[in-house]
């Protein structure tokens, strides 16, 4: 039984998965004959999705584990004697599956290994493991046999490697219910994660957004192309800006074709489900070496319990502030409170420098400003159960009145930046203050000098509701369409090593963060003590549709920017904008999307 399982899960994995595909999906579901005492037989498979029956012992459901096919954990007994309902208590249930009209007729692909003791392995004696001669062992998809043995053929042709790669084959595209298998009251031991391994000659294609920081860039390129060369494996990284990474993803999904990887920003792993591989082994395996992932990550990342992407790294959003212009307007450090920094933005534009930030579609600096000033506030865009929309309240009152007040005073706010203006307004000397990854800070040190010396970054203010931040996240998504999964997973598995991690994080200089503990302490943030601030807003950090949980919904209000649009609209015309049009645009929108079936 173990060697039939590991065949079917070595040829399973790069073709696990396919949900959005069920008119193609084939449906393997494993019934077994068991000789057991009285000669009972547990029935067949009944569901789409498979009650896969399975007598024998551990290494059994560790298998179908690591192969992404069963429990996280397996339930093992010692030897006992057969009872009545001995098969049909091992597994666990899925024939709510069988309702939907699309999978009620179970397709089924048959296997017979013979057991002759139970919870025993291959080598005890007694044990024997054999593949069922029978003609009429085929397989099926959607009712049509697309492969019928005839009884000459079964009895001459059928070896145990054609039946492992045959049922290699027709696992693809499944995805099985949690399988449990328990006979006993002993111990739960964990199965092994099963590493995946590169295949020689493969090509992978990563697309990932352009780095502020050129440098951390060529590192990861430099990494990858090291592991390939290694590998046998041709690899391409391709970068585009932060602005076309989505609609150059959304073209993949919609083509069910590109790159092998995409780097899924916020909850796109939310938003594009369907077409990401499970990589629940291959996180287990990070979460093992590197202890636990950021839960900014993890909640973007993981998917009603599934790791549809892995935790890649935080682009923390800190302020960037001339010391020299913040000292000519009596300003001694920046503002630790949103009213000291009205106080300051009144300073701070007598010298002709004003704080400046966009409230356009900016999705780093737009985004990680004003989600933080809604929530410092109470405000909030949906409550907790993901289903309530909660932005028509006095809280979002408050919010866009004190950034009306703040506007006022002096805070510049520019609905026509995008992400590179603002760097570009502080490195033109133009503006004293801006909300932004390290960026700033590490091109003026390593690349510009004009201002090294005279700059500083600080957290995020605190608002009467306490100190909340929001950073750029990126995971990286392996996708279902990619013909070299298993190759793929092995590459972002090595450039996830701690190692190879810290040498990049070390040349992008502070600008990215790890998301697991070990990294925490990288010493890129403290052999510098002006990037101090940038550690110090990862841990107030939220997501966008805070403090319900990521979903597709949330996702769908984040990429509309409609936060971000309520107060441009507030904020027009020098913060003279009618806040009750602006509330009552964004429920409205916001509504369309969250009460909605």
């Amino acid at each position: 039984m173990a060697a039939l399982l590991d065949g079917i899960g070595r040829h399973a994995r790069p073709y696990l998965g396919q949900p959005g595909r069920l008119h193609q999906r084939v449906q393997l579901q494993l019934r077994h004959q068991a000789r057991v005492g009285g000669g009972h037989r547990p029935p067949p498979a009944q569901s789409v999705l498979g009650r896969a029956e399975l007598i024998g012992y551990q290494r059994v459901g560790a298998v179908l584990a690591q192969a992404g096919l069963g429990a996280a954990e397996v339930h093992v007994g010692g030897r006992h004697h057969s009872h009545s309902r001995h098969g049909r208590h091992l597994v666990h249930d899925a024939t709510a599956h069988a309702a939907d009209s699309d999978h009620a007729q179970p397709d089924r692909f048959g296997a017979a290994p013979e057991l002759g003791q139970v919870h025993q392995s291959p080598t005890t004696s007694g044990v024997t493991i054999g593949f069922s001669r029978a003609a009429h062992i085929g397989l099926v998809i959607r009712g049509v046999p697309v492969m019928a043995q005839s009884s000459k053929r079964a009895k001459s042709g059928w070896s145990r490697r054609k039946f492992l790669q045959t049922a290699g084959v027709a696992v693809a595209t499944i995805a099985f219910p949690e399988i449990i298998i328990s006979c006993g009251p002993q111990s739960n031991p964990t199965p092994a994660a099963v590493i995946p391994k590169a295949r020689k000659g493969a090509s992978i294609r990563l697309l990932q957004w352009t780095s502020f920081v050129k440098q951390a860039d060529d590192e990861f390129k430099r990494q990858a192309a090291e592991w390939g060369a290694a590998n046998g494996v041709t690899v391409a990284i391709e970068t585009v800006t932060g602005d076309q990474l989505q609609p150059k993803t959304a073209a993949a999904v919609e083509a069910s074709s590109g790159p092998d990887i995409i780097q899924m920003q916020y909850a796109w792993p939310q938003l594009y489900t369907n077409s990401c591989v499970d990589l629940t082994n291959d996180v287990n395996i990070l979460i093992g070496k590197l202890g636990k992932p950021d839960p900014v990550n993890e909640a973007y990342c993981k998917v009603d319990g599934v790791w549809r992407a892995m935790p890649y790294t935080i682009v923390p959003n800190a302020w960037s502030y001339r010391t020299d212009y913040f000292g000519q307007a009596g300003v001694s450090s920046f503002p630790a409170t949103w009213d000291e920094f009205t106080i300051a933005a009144g300073k701070l534009k007598t010298t002709g420098k004003p704080i400046s930030q966009t409230d356009g579609h900016a999705y780093g600096d737009s985004l990680t400003m004003w989600n933080p000033v809604l929530w410092g506030f109470g405000g909030k865009e949906v409550n907790a159960d993901g289903k309530t929309v909660a932005i028509n309240s006095q809280e979002t009152r408050n919010a866009i009145k004190w950034a009306q007040g703040a506007v006022k005073a002096g805070f510049v706010v520019h609905p026509e930046w995008l992400d590179p203006d603002n760097n570009q307004a502080y490195h033109a000397d133009r503006i004293s203050a801006t909300l932004n990854g390290a960026s700033i800070y590490i091109r003026e040190k390593v690349e510009f000098h004009h201002y090294t010396d005279v700059t500083n970054n600080a957290p995020m203010p605190s608002g009467p509701k306490g100190t909340f931040a929001m950073n750029l996240i990126f995971n990286h998504a392996v996708m279902k369409w990619s013909p070299d999964v298993e190759t793929a997973r092995a590459m972002l598995l090595h450039l996830m090593d701690k190692d190879q991690y810290m040498k990049w994080t070390t040349i992008a200089g502070g600008y990215n963060a790890g998301p697991f503990d070990a990294f925490h302490n990288d010493p890129v943030f403290t052999t510098d003590p002006k990037l101090k601030a940038f550690q110090d807003v990862i841990a107030p950090g939220k997501w966008p549709g805070w403090p319900a949980a990521p979903s597709k919904k949330t996702a769908q209000s984040q990429t509309q920017f409609i936060v971000a649009d309520m107060f441009a609209k507030a904020l027009a015309n020098g913060g003279t904008g009618d806040i009750e049009a602006a509330v009552a645009a964004a429920e409205t929108s916001l509504k369309a999307i969250f009460e909605r079936p």
